[in-house]
């Protein structure tokens, strides 16, 4: 993703990689031909983690827009044969008449059977954050809960979502107005949240032209009862991110720690996570193409960062990043080529490290140049195997669809 102007992508879509290929979509060995995810109108990835792992499934949370108020939705899919096949569409939130937008960029976070939802909308009276809870894997949802609400016209920040020990639950956000990284917990699987904490600030703005929207671009993760939260700096008003900066919490989000440095090497912010063990893995889009990856063996006390270039003058994308079992780390990436500011081509690439994101194995191309290709790319687990969500459709971002593939 080139990231210049929140106007360029509505809704403030900053990790989805609009592209246009020229030709079918060829697989890479070892992985199955992509699977189309059934939905009725068309739906679209428009960040990072969308996808959750839980056990033998796979959540999907994406969001449908058209051209009528009345189009949008927000929608829920799962698979249990890791995206060969998913259940039909469920509905967590319709358009109506005080509230007939959804904001692109949801969040979704899944374990043992709990599954959470996080998703924001907007109408005549402002902006607010939702979060829909199921508590037997996916098969029904709870009533929405507000999280937060807006009526400036700043509204609220991109949303994440963690799930720790004892149904703990941690949403985080950027009050927009304020320009403060807000987190709410809940201790008892989203019946209820306690009030808004205040975990950081930040002065990063994700518009570099016109009017300034502070977002601090939150991430979340956890492992166990470890829960760690990271966003983004910048001295205010600007749009790029001279820092990345973390916070973690040792007993379900109850207390956290003092706030520790991920990197000050400059990058577009908004950190891509996962946690395994002691081990943490964050993945950063830099402005030059090249991406960067902070990785920690102490729970996020200490960091390590890597480079990774694309080949030519290529750039790389937005990436996920996924921990498995075993010291398995698998790293998602379109890497794209332009043509001026056009997308000329683009491929879905892989990278494998068998310790844990010490050291990776060369890429592997597993979905060449595509007709009409959109990338958001979602990694999940299944089996001990990664699965991976990209999107296709028209440049128009109306009637896109969501394909799966996973490794052999």
């Amino acid at each position: 993703m080139r990231r210049r102007s929140a106007a360029v992508l509505p809704g403030v879509v900053l990790a989805l990689v609009c592209l246009v290929l020229l030709v079918t979509p060829a697989v890479g060995a070892g992985w199955t031909r992509p699977q189309r995810v059934p939905s009725r109108n068309g739906s679209g990835l428009s960040s990072l983690h969308e996808l959750a792992s839980d056990g033998d499934t796979l959540h999907l949370l994406h969001a449908r827009s058209g051209p009528r108020k009345t189009d949008d939705r927000v929608v829920y899919q799962r698979s249990g044969n890791g995206g060969g096949s998913w259940t039909n569409e469920s509905e967590l939130w319709v358009s109506r008449s005080n509230q007939d937008a959804v904001i692109p960029n949801l969040a979704i976070a899944a374990r043992s059977g709990l599954v959470v939802a996080v998703f924001r909308v907007r109408g005549k009276h402002g902006a607010a954050l939702l979060a829909r809870v199921s508590r037997n894997g996916g098969r029904t949802f709870a009533t929405k809960v507000t999280i937060a609400s807006a009526r400036s016209s700043r509204g609220l920040g991109v949303p994440a979502v963690a799930i720790g020990d004892g149904n703990a639950v941690v949403i985080g956000w950027t009050d927009r107005n304020s320009h403060q990284v807000r987190l709410r917990r809940s201790t008892n699987a989203g019946h209820s949240f306690g009030p808004p904490a205040k975990v950081a600030s930040s002065g990063l703005s994700i518009d570099c032209h016109g009017p300034r929207v502070i977002d601090g671009l939150v991430g979340l993760t956890a492992s166990g009862s470890t829960i760690h939260v990271a966003w983004s700096d910048a001295p205010n008003g600007a749009c790029i991110a001279d820092r990345v900066r973390i916070r973690t919490s040792r007993d379900d989000g109850r207390t956290w720690d003092q706030p520790r440095l991920v990197t000050s090497t400059a990058t577009f912010g908004w950190p891509e996570m996962s946690a395994r063990s002691g081990r943490l893995l964050i993945s950063l889009q830099r402005p030059d193409g090249s991406l960067l990856l902070a990785r920690s063996t102490d729970s996020g006390r200490t960091f390590h960062q890597q480079t990774f270039q694309a080949n030519g003058k290529r750039e790389l994308g937005a990436a996920d990043v996924l921990l498995g079992d075993g010291g398995k780390a698998w790293l998602a990436v379109p890497d794209i080529a332009y043509r001026g500011g056009r997308v000329a081509s683009s491929r879905l690439r892989i990278r494998v490290s068998n310790d844990s994101g010490r050291i990776w194995q060369p890429g592997t191309t597993i979905v060449a140049d595509a007709a009409r290709l959109r990338q958001a790319p979602n990694l999940g687990i299944w089996h001990g195997k990664p699965v991976v969500l990209f999107q296709s459709g028209p440049v128009s971002g109306l009637r896109p669809h969501i394909w799966a593939l996973r490794a052999r």
